[in-house]
């Protein structure tokens, strides 16, 4: 669980690397006795720079090579140990210098170890980035709206995209407090939230936030199987205040998606150079997110004059042809 707060911690164990491989093998062994189908992963760092570099002197760093690397504590020798590893994208998205540096670093030490797969498996907005970027400048705070939207958006792009997370989760669905932690807000009415077991027991409110609906610009069209393919020419840096683009093949019901984010405050066109006849009458279908629209479906667009609003998240897709 998160710890809301403007220092870098976080709820969570302390266990070393060496307690967790213990364990690691322990739990195995009793799976394989038990003739369980049960996968294990590891190792949610709460930091991602815990998972590729030296940080302190704890045993509790480096974990990619501790786990995954050429050492006699490598825990993929163990049966029902799957082939990732986990963090959280916590305490490195700002600046987005750091945020684009870090995923290349983990991208680069994950290409080392073959086979290997990386999980963001938790984030919600503990950094204190300011007010450019976010209301108030923090998590703190109650939030619908679409600038935090983005905020996140970028995050999503840029661990799918440069850290080649093959998988994103974000910290909760539902929350009643008065934090940007949660995708839906409930309250009585009459305040933004609150503690007393009671509260919202009988009645209540829920709002959405615009952040669900970002998200879903991935979740909804973005499913397990897909194989993400290449956006050439992106410059990872300049395009966090620009459009950012992610493109996924779904092979099994002939789908190509695009999910574009464009931070900046102008509109943006773009044009896709694929081979001809690669989609159905060369067009997408957009779904747009942004102040006034909730994922919602627009007039078909053709691959080279895709429109991308100022302050949206648009997934287009188009229907593959063989």
């Amino acid at each position: 669980m998160p710890k809301h707060g403007d220092t870098n911690s976080q709820e969570g164990t302390p266990a070393t690397n060496q307690e967790i491989y213990d364990l690691t093998k322990s739990l195995s062994e009793k799976l394989k006795a038990n003739k369980m189908n049960t996968e294990i992963v590891i190792a949610e760092a709460a930091q991602i720079d815990y998972l590729y570099e030296n940080v302190n002197k704890e045993n509790r760093d480096n974990q990619i090579e501790y786990f995954f690397g050429k050492t006699k504590t490598n825990v993929s020798k163990f049966s029902n140990v799957k082939n990732v590893i986990l963090g959280h994208s916590y305490f490195t998205t700002w600046p987005v210098e750091r945020q684009v540096l870090s995923r290349k670093l983990i991208a680069s030490e994950i290409k080392r170890n073959p086979g290997l797969k990386y999980w963001q498996s938790e984030y919600c907005i503990l950094e204190n980035p300011g007010e450019n970027e976010i209301p108030g400048g923090s998590g703190g705070g109650r939030d619908l709206g679409m600038q935090t939207a983005l905020f996140v958006a970028r995050l999503i792009h840029n661990d799918i995209a440069v850290a080649n997370a093959a998988s994103w989760q974000w910290w909760t669905s539902i929350t009643r407090v008065d934090y940007k932690d949660g995708l839906i807000y409930l309250d009585d009415g009459k305040s933004n939230g609150g503690t007393d077991p009671n509260y919202v027991r009988n009645d209540g409110e829920f709002h959405d936030s615009k952040l669900l609906w970002a998200l879903g610009n991935y979740s909804l069209f973005v499913r397990p199987g897909m194989q993400r393919v290449d956006v050439p020419n992106q410059n990872e840096l300049d395009a966090t205040n620009d459009v950012m683009l992610t493109a996924y093949k779904d092979a099994q019901n002939k789908k190509l998606i695009v999910v574009a984010v464009n931070c900046g405050k102008s509109a943006q066109k773009y044009k896709f150079d694929l081979s001809k006849g690669t989609l159905k009458n060369n067009e997408f279908t957009p779904y747009i997110t942004s102040d006034t629209s909730n994922l919602k479906r627009a007039n078909t667009q053709k691959i080279d004059n895709l429109e991308i609003p100022a302050k949206s998240v648009v997934t287009f897709v188009g229907e593959l042809q063989y």
